[in-house]
């Protein structure tokens, strides 16, 4: 995985206009914090506003050890050839599932909140795939692999419906 998927992914949790906001914080201007729907859309806009990078690294920090924790072996076997976990692809769904689902439900509007790492495994317990099952055969390479990947986390789909499918 890159630095570049990473800093992409976060910057999602933040601001809706990246360019814009960099702009002005290096002019000296503030950014403006958000409410209501703005802030289900850009959870850690506030935190990162008030200086609570560390709140933003620990709530990312506990959902990364709730999958190391559902996914022990995956999670650490970086060289396997075809291990879809520790990948981009992985990453990238595992955000966009904890920015749109996961983080959202546990907050309860609470947008703050540092989950356990309890708490976000709970999020992840429905799901049903199991460490062998993190090939680049059940997920392709690429944007459709992330796709179906994301609807596994969502619970739209089983690995069962995959296969059949």
């Amino acid at each position: 995985m890159t630095q570049a998927s990473f800093v992409e992914s976060l910057v999602k949790f933040i601001s809706p206009n990246p360019v814009q906001d960099r702009n002005d914080l290096l002019a000296g201007k503030k950014i403006k914090h958000v409410a209501g729907s703005d802030l289900k859309k850009f959870p850690f806009r506030n935190l990162f506003i008030d200086g609570k990078e560390i709140d933003i690294t620990e709530i990312i920090y506990n959902y990364f050890k709730a999958v190391e924790k559902k996914w022990p072996d995956s999670w650490n076997a970086t060289d396997r050839v075809g291990n879809l976990l520790p990948r981009s692809n992985a990453f990238k769904a595992f955000m966009i599932y904890l920015r749109e689902d996961a983080y959202p439900e546990l907050a309860q509007g609470n947008y703050g909140l540092i989950p356990s790492v309890n708490e976000f495994y709970k999020k992840l317990d429905h799901i049903e795939l199991k460490d062998e099952d993190f090939t680049t055969r059940n997920f392709a390479p690429g944007s459709g692999g992330q796709a179906t990947f994301l609807k596994m986390l969502r619970g739209e789909i089983s690995l069962e419906d995959m296969l059949d499918g």
